[in-house]
Order: C-alpha cells, then sequence, then structure tokens
C-alpha cells in the first residue's frame, strides 16, 4: 500500500472507537502478533539452529490433502526462506532437512514424526503448536 492510499491514524482511531467488533479485531491480531513474537523469541533463547528449523517445519505444515494421516509443506519452501523464517543459515536449513529425512521427504512427514523431533529438547512441552 502506498502512503497516499493509507488511512489517516485519526480515522482508525475513531473507527476502534465506534465499532467494538473492529476494535474486538484489532487486539486479537495484536495479541496473536505477540504470541508469535514470544515464541520465536523462546525458540531463539532455547533450541539449537536445527531444532529451530524443525519447529518451523512444523509451523508450517498441513494436513495432506492426498495422504490421510501424513502432514506436507506445500510447496516447499526454499532453504533460504526457511534459514530466514527460523533465524539460521541456508546451509542449517540443508542439515536438518537431511536429518528428517531428506528434503523429498520433509514435503511430506508425518506429523507426529515432526513433532516429536521438534520436541526432543522439551518433552514436557504440552504442544508446540496450536492446531
Amino acid at each position: 500500500m502506498a502512503v497516499e492510499d493509507s488511512i489517516p491514524p485519526a480515522t482508525v482511531v475513531k473507527l476502534i472507537l465506534d465499532n467494538i467488533d473492529v476494535a474486538m479485531r484489532v487486539m486479537e491480531q495484536l495479541a496473536a502478533i505477540v504470541r508469535s513474537c514470544d515464541d520465536r523469541i523462546m525458540d531463539l533463547s532455547t533450541l539449537r539452529k536445527e531444532e529451530r528449523v524443525e519447529r518451523e517445519m512444523l509451523r508450517i505444515a498441513a494436513p495432506d490433502p492426498v495422504n490421510p494421516g501424513l502432514w506436507t509443506v506445500y510447496p516447499m519452501r526454499t532453504q533460504f526462506d526457511i534459514a530466514a523464517r527460523s533465524s539460521t543459515t541456508r546451509e542449517t536449513v540443508g542439515r536438518a532437512l537431511t536429518r528428517l529425512g531428506g528434503e523429498g521427504k520433509a514435503k511430506t512427514r508425518d506429523y507426529d514424526a515432526l513433532k516429536t523431533l521438534a520436541r526432543a529438547t522439551d518433552p514436557e512441552e504440552e504442544a508446540v503448536v496450536s492446531r
């Protein structure tokens, strides 16, 4: 969005103050951003590089529409993109994908197996990702 296309701050404030539904949606979005940032900070401070990659793969996995019971990352992200999302290097992503069974297998992976790998450092953790 270009600067000239943005909504003036005073208009946004008035919209939020005058409409409880808009205010609630804004607060929900802000809360989601804070939770996401907290998760990322915790990952950066407690996990090794490869484990951060595994967590990122877990975050972006979705049920495979063709193979029930399996999860997929489709389209598969580039190693550079995964590295940026997990605050590591492309080389680390390559090693982590190899650990997961190779890039081809990382595209469709048993979600529980991936979750087990990603939680290997903290077996007490209830859930890595809310689904």
